[in-house]
C-alpha cells in the first residue's frame, strides 16, 4: 500500500484544505504501524509533480484542487495563500516534492520445533 508519508506536502495541505481526509490518512498509517500478527515493513520514495504554480491558469486550478481534495478556487484567500506558500516551500528544479512511504505486509508465522 502506497500512501503520502506523515509530514510530506500533500500530508500538509489536507490538513489545511481537507482535515477529514488528513485525519483518514492519519489513521490508516496508525492503523498499519500497529497490527498484531503481521509484520509490516516500510520504504519511502519521493514522488514528484510539476509545480502547479508554473502551470497555465488553465490547468493550474484543476492540480491544485486535485493537489488539496478540495476546490482551490472556492477555499479562502489566506488559505490558498498558505497553499502557495507550502507549495513553493516544496518545489525543487521545477518540481513539486512529495515523500511517500509504501507499506508492505506478511504474516507473523510460528516457529515450529
Amino acid at each position: 500500500m502506497v500512501l503520502d508519508a506523515p509530514g510530506s506536502v500533500f500530508s500538509k495541505l489536507w490538513a489545511l484544505t481537507a482535515p477529514e481526509y488528513a485525519l483518514r490518512t492519519n489513521q490508516v498509517h496508525e492503523y498499519l504501524t500497529s497490527m498484531k500478527g503481521a509484520s509490516i515493513g516500510s520504504t519511502t520514495f519521493t514522488t514528484r509533480v510539476a509545480d502547479p504554480f508554473a502551470l497555465p491558469p488553465s490547468t493550474r486550478m484543476p492540480v491544485l484542487s486535485l493537489l488539496c481534495y478540495s476546490e482551490f478556487e472556492e477555499l479562502e484567500v489566506d488559505k490558498q495563500q498558505l497553499v502557495e506558500d507550502l507549495v513553493r516551500q516544496n518545489v525543487v528544479g521545477g518540481d513539486l516534492q512529495c515523500t511517500c512511504r509504501c507499506y508492505r505486509s506478511f504474516r507473523k508465522t510460528a516457529t515450529t520445533r
